[in-house]
């Protein structure tokens, strides 16, 4: 009886655990014998998996003011269309009525 192939997610979790580059090189080409399109998403993968994430390096309080800006700050066009605009009747998290 023989056993199932992996599938490209078990694959991934195997090799991610690896850390010697050679090590992982030689299971990545046992587990996808013959599979040379599967052998490449698993790299790919993998790369981007090894990757630093950049986008954790600025705390979300620093990037606060970037992010937040007063829907009564925004110029509203006095005519949208054949409507003219007359008056703000609202605004909230989404936007300005």
């Amino acid at each position: 009886m023989s056993t199932p192939p992996l599938d490209e997610e078990a694959i991934f979790h195997a090799a991610r655990v690896l850390a010697d580059a050679h090590e992982r090189l030689a299971y990545l080409h046992t587990a996808c014998v013959g599979d040379e399109a599967m052998l490449g998403r698993v790299q790919a993968l993998l790369e981007v998996y090894d990757r630093p994430q950049q986008w954790l390096k600025t705390a979300a309080i620093d990037l606060l003011d970037t992010c937040i800006t007063s829907p009564t700050s925004l110029q509203t066009p006095p005519q949208i269309g054949p409507y003219r605009l007359l008056e703000q009747i609202g605004e909230g998290g989404m936007g300005v009525v």
